[in-house]
């Protein structure tokens, strides 16, 4: 490395300064990444970049393999469990209206599929499970 060396053999002032400035370069270009993937995260678990219209609100979304998911919708103030794939939408059921702030956040204990059964229940009481 002689290119940084001054003529008695040491290192300059100026190849310290440099090593310094890159290493500060580095150590934001570490946190900037950190926070835009932090904030698209955000935005693609929020219905991405095309999500969150006037109308229609996707309220939740699980993935059960690579083209296949269930949902549950909003569109104007009502609510639907439905069904993804690559080339289908399947309406599974209507759900009656509730507010997001009624589903707990990782209720410890209970599974999902005893919160889509309480759910399918109040949409339609008279029957087991919601299905007939």
């Amino acid at each position: 490395m002689t290119f940084m060396t001054g003529l008695n053999g040491t290192l300059g002032f100026g190849a310290i300064w440099s090593a310094v400035w890159s290493f500060i370069v580095l150590i934001f270009v570490v946190f900037a990444a950190f926070y835009v993937s932090r904030w698209y995260a955000k935005k693609m678990q929020n219905g991405g970049f095309t999500g969150g219209g006037k109308y229609i609100k996707v309220i939740d979304r699980i993935s059960l393999g690579p083209s296949a998911s269930l949902a549950i919708v909003e569109v104007e103030g009502k609510c639907y469990f439905v069904g993804l794939s690559d080339k289908n939408i399947q309406l599974l059921s209507e759900l009656p209206a509730f507010e997001v702030s009624e589903i707990p956040d990782n209720m410890p204990g209970e599974p999902f599929s005893a919160m889509l059964r309480k759910l399918m229940e109040k949409a339609n009481p008279g029957t087991k499970g919601g299905s007939e």
